[in-house]
């Protein structure tokens, strides 16, 4: 349950401050419809205990892809203006107080690992492009309640 809550806090922070569509899926190939863009994937990758304690609750890492599919004007600008467009996707990510906490009920603390070179999406036009930025999110789960 509380994997779930973050991954939807996400799509919809987004969603919100960026007004763009925004996909959670675990399918990576799932395609970009040119119509839509820029579009956002939230990636739900893997979920592994890192600490387990005697009693119902357990610490867990998730890590999360956001990877942006972004229509340039111009094939010259495509990556200027991605670069421009990342930046307000970190900035509505964390806010204006650059919070790391993600979630409102159930919440995990957000940390930034890597972000991949930009790339051309296969079958796209030269000034579409793409990037992703990885993510690990800490969070408790308390699993008494997945016994009631």
């Amino acid at each position: 349950m509380e994997r779930e809550h973050i991954l939807e806090y996400l799509r919809s922070t987004l969603k919100e401050r960026l007004g763009v569509s925004v996909v959670v899926t675990r399918n990576v190939h799932k395609e970009a419809s040119v119509k839509n863009m820029p579009i956002v994937y939230v990636i739900h990758g893997a979920d592994k205990v890192y600490e387990r304690t005697s009693g119902p609750i357990v610490k867990r890492q998730m890590d999360v892809r956001i990877e942006s599919v972004f229509r340039g004007s111009t094939e010259s600008k495509a990556l200027q203006e991605l670069a421009e467009f990342q930046y307000s996707l970190r900035k509505a990510l964390h806010g204006p107080n650059l919070n790391r906490v993600v979630g409102t009920t159930y919440k995990g603390i957000m940390y930034e690992t890597e972000t991949s070179d930009v790339y051309l999406p296969a079958g796209t036009s030269p000034n579409i492009v793409a990037q992703t930025i990885y993510f690990e999110v800490l969070y408790l789960e308390n699993q008494r309640r997945l016994l009631s």
